[in-house]
């Protein structure tokens, strides 16, 4: 006599909602990831610290964590046309809103776009949902912006800069990180930069301790 088939559980329907959310998820989960990179965590438990503490020296004080600025690169979204004053498309709003969702808990206080429209939009469903007024700063001055981004504090909170396909390369060379040409049709990149505290801006005198390189992580959203 056969054995009865057995058949295979059904897939439950919660199970099936999750991996269908999956795709929209990845971008969060990888800006996630390279969150965890850029910031690992090696703070031991309460109880190791205390237990640490009271058998450091009296004399030796205790070291802060090093902290660092982040700032998010974008480039605005799709726009309706080629004209100076171009709009941004149905496909550019969605991308807009889909920026938002993603940087929405990443500790962004200050905005920053140009005297274009496409880059503002960009920015106000965000900027609309922290409460930011963005920062307009012309696209064309280079000095304004690079001063603007190397002077800001880890207590500031990260900054997110809207700019152009011509620009955003412009501002990583200003950085000091290696950057490459962006074709007309790509809209999805997202350049997370990470300033140690100690790099100076342009010829302001270095802060204590040996000066670390910015960090840069690419991401597509």
């Amino acid at each position: 006599m056969r054995s009865p088939t057995r058949q295979a559980p059904p897939i439950e329907p919660n199970a099936r909602s999750r991996c269908r959310h999956l795709p929209k998820r990845l971008p969060e989960c990888l800006l996630l990831f390279a969150w965890c990179l850029l910031f690992p965590t090696h703070l031991p438990s309460l109880q190791t610290a205390n237990a640490h503490a009271s058998e450091a020296p009296a004399d030796r004080a205790p070291q802060s964590p090093q902290t660092a600025r982040t700032i998010f690169l974008v480039r605005h979204a799709e726009k309706l046309d080629e004209s100076p004053q171009a709009l941004l498309s149905p496909t550019g709003h969605a991308r807009a809103q889909r920026l938002c969702d993603l940087l929405s808990r990443a500790d962004v206080r200050r905005i920053v776009v140009s005297e274009y429209q496409r880059t503002q939009q960009t920015a106000q469903p965000i900027a609309e949902r922290l409460g930011i007024k963005p920062r307009v700063v012309p696209a064309r001055d280079r000095a304004a912006l690079r001063a603007l981004l190397v002077s800001s504090k880890a207590a500031d909170g990260a900054v997110l800069v809207v700019g152009h396909s011509d620009t955003l390369p412009q501002i990583l060379d200003d950085l000091g990180l290696p950057s490459e040409p962006i074709a007309g049709n790509d809209f999805g990149n997202l350049f997370v930069v990470v300033l140690p505290t100690n790099t100076p801006a342009s010829g302001a005198p270095k802060s204590p301790g040996p000066a670390s390189a910015p960090t840069l992580i690419r991401l597509r959203y």
